[in-house]
């Protein structure tokens, strides 16, 4: 998984095309401080959980998106239930080659 910032992350997982899956939008960016730690948390939480590697990114930027909308490092309202709910707004697309 390659995290891209405001852009989302590439996913691959072998020699296949990979997936962009897109950074969530939010009403309004609070604070960026760990952002990228908690799209790392969110993609580990979700391999470790079963899912696949796109899946796992689009949690990864799930946990991003919650993170950005509050004032805390890490944000309190963080859960897998919470990043199962955002995940579900943001579906990936393959990476033409």
């Amino acid at each position: 998984v390659i995290h891209l910032g405001p852009k989302g992350a590439d996913a691959f997982a072998g020699p296949a095309p990979g997936w962009h899956v897109p950074a969530l939008a939010g009403p309004a960016v609070m604070d960026v401080t760990g952002a990228g730690d908690a799209a790392v948390a969110g993609l580990v939480w979700g391999l470790v959980s079963g899912y696949s590697v796109v899946e796992a990114a689009g949690l990864g930027q799930a946990a991003a998106a919650v993170k950005l909308q509050s004032h805390q490092s890490v944000a309190s309202r963080l859960s897998g239930e919470e990043l199962l709910l955002r995940a579900r707004e943001n579906e990936g697309h393959r990476i033409e080659t």
